[in-house]
């Protein structure tokens, strides 16, 4: 008797450029701006350098579409949500096991290159179109300050909790520090804090 063969559809195929977005994310969250060349992401994306130059002009062109790419899911979320507190609250105390988005990426990104001249540019350019415009969208009560405030909020907590390890940081109630954090949030949004 003869098997027929199962067919099994083949993966999707992952285009050159997005292996060189994924290899530019992960280079640029672990170092930064200035101490990245152009062909150690080609190498890690298995392309050659005059393609990586082809397809996005410069390092200063690749570097601004790997932090976007690394953090438009996540603001995806963020935009289309039913309750924009929690969910901030929830994406930056979450063990990243729970939440596996590539906010951490992101953040990454932005604290490996902040101070750096020609990087701080694109930071700022994309954190405005990509973050601060979207939810600008959603908290209308507060103005433009609310926007600009929330935003600070998530970056430093962000921050505290990527570089000290929010884990390793001594909150004795988890759930209770998210209550207050999300009642910052809502305080802001409806532009009592302010």
């Amino acid at each position: 008797m003869v098997k027929s063969k199962q067919h099994h559809p083949e993966p999707p195929k992952v285009s050159s450029r997005q292996r060189i977005l994924v290899a530019a994310c992960e280079i640029f969250s672990r170092k930064s701006y200035a101490s990245v060349g152009l062909r150690e992401i080609a190498a890690r994306a298995g392309v050659d350098v005059a393609y990586v130059h082809r397809s996005f002009g410069s390092k200063l062109g690749l570097f601004t579409e790997a932090f976007r790419s690394a953090i438009c899911a996540d603001i995806a979320v963020l935009v289309e949500c039913d309750d924009l507190a929690e969910t901030m609250a929830e994406i930056l105390l979450s063990r990243r096991e729970a939440f596996p988005g590539e906010l951490g990426t992101g953040l990454s990104i932005l604290l490996h290159s902040v101070g750096d001249p020609d990087a701080t540019e694109a930071l700022r350019s994309v954190a405005t179109t990509e973050f601060l415009e979207p939810l600008r969208k959603r908290i209308d009560s507060g103005g433009r300050d609310s926007i600009v405030l929330s935003g600070a909020l998530l970056a430093g907590l962000g921050i505290t909790f990527q570089v000290l390890d929010f884990d390793t940081l001594d909150v004795a109630d988890r759930e209770a520090f998210k209550r207050k954090v999300v009642s910052v949030l809502r305080g802001i949004a409806a532009g009592e804090v302010l």
